[in-house]
């Protein structure tokens, strides 16, 4: 069997056992070793691409090298409340004479 056959057997495949969802996925084959590339959105879509080529007719085995998209974790910033603490305009700093007067030292 050709290495052209192969891939079509193995593009096949993942598409009846994804229900069409991998589109990014290119599939080369060498003498029946067959190399995944692309993207896809999740492990799982990951591993039923790996599975899926392995059980396509002629394959030997398979390499997977599919990247599982990363998520887009936005972080919002936390609702904070402005909170307006008053401060005083002078602040009292005790006399020297008190610290003398309770034991310690200035």
């Amino acid at each position: 069997m050709r290495d052209s056959e192969i891939e079509q057997w193995v593009l096949n495949e993942i598409c009846l056992m994804t229900g069409g969802r991998l589109k990014e996925v290119c599939v080369l084959s060498l003498e029946g070793l067959v190399n995944l590339k692309g993207t896809v959105q999740n492990r799982a879509d990951r591993l039923a691409a790996e599975n899926a080529a392995q059980q396509a007719t002629g394959v030997v085995g398979v390499i997977n090298q599919l990247h599982v998209r990363r998520r887009n974790l936005v972080r919002r910033p936390a609702a904070v409340k402005s909170q307006v603490v008053p401060v005083p305009s002078t602040f009292p700093f005790p006399d020297h004479q008190d610290f003398r007067s309770s034991g310690i030292a200035s």
